[in-house]
């Protein structure tokens, strides 16, 4: 059994996608877009080195999500605690499948060797990276939500990861203990290959970290929780927007 899996959005929802489909239909033709207002602008082999079938199955799917529901829970901490282990597992050794190239792997090595061993990762999703995010959530962003949340975090070793250059420097400025990842990041950083590689970087560095605070409708936090194999206690959800 096989299916035509066409993922759409940006890195992390087509992961997510990609990853449920393997385990449902066993194999996969992908069809992948280039995309450049918020997906992903470089093509899957720019990144990862395997290959899937080149055999039309003729039953295409496509979306963003994983196609388990009890996967996709929204920052819903109660709905954490109730997902299938077994079907966790399973996407955990599918998403290990996916080899890297090694430019990438190297680079994360390398971002690892510089960190702590042990540390809390605070993920800020401002949603203003590109215009039409900005406009519905972005505008909504209220930094003021996100240092009282640091300001109560007792690890010493916190990592910030974000969408926005300016709000992480505004972090930086009023937390000066907290690392910065990657200092040299630039603002929507989807539109090419280094960007998306970068992105990378992020998801697979925040898989080792012990307690992951994440943005309330940001996928990529939740995705770095799921497939750590963390313990859902170690998950915090941050509510920086106003609704």
């Amino acid at each position: 059994m096989g299916v035509n899996c066409k993922p759409i959005g940006g890195i992390c929802n087509r992961l997510k996608f990609i990853i449920s489909c393997i385990d449902k239909y066993g194999d996969i033709k992908l069809e992948w877009a280039i995309t450049t207002d918020g997906g992903v602008g470089c093509n899957f082999n720019d990144i990862y080195k395997n290959k899937f079938s080149d055999i039309n199955y003729g039953n295409n799917t496509s979306g963003c999500e994983f196609i388990d529901k009890s996967m996709n829970t929204n920052n819903n901490n109660h709905r954490k605690l109730n997902i299938d282990e077994n079907t966790r597992k399973r996407y955990i050794d599918i998403f290990n499948s996916l080899e890297l190239v090694d430019e990438i792997k190297e680079k994360i090595e390398t971002d690892l060797s510089k960190l702590p061993s042990k540390f809390t990762l605070v993920s800020i999703r401002s949603f203003t990276s590109f215009a039409r995010e900005n406009k519905s959530w972005g505008n909504r962003f209220d930094i003021n939500k996100a240092y009282n949340y640091i300001s109560k975090i007792e690890d010493d070793n916190i990592v910030l990861m974000g969408d926005n250059v300016t709000i992480n420097k505004q972090i930086r400025d009023k937390f000066p203990h907290v690392i910065l990842f990657r200092e040299n990041q630039i603002t929507g950083e989807f539109n090419n290959k280094t960007g998306v590689s970068n992105i990378l970087r992020d998801l697979y560095i925040g898989l080792n970290a012990e307690t992951i605070y994440g943005t309330n409708m940001s996928s990529f936090p939740e995705l770095q929780w799921l497939l750590s194999g963390l313990p859902a206690s170690k998950y915090i959800n941050m509510i920086l927007h106003n609704y």
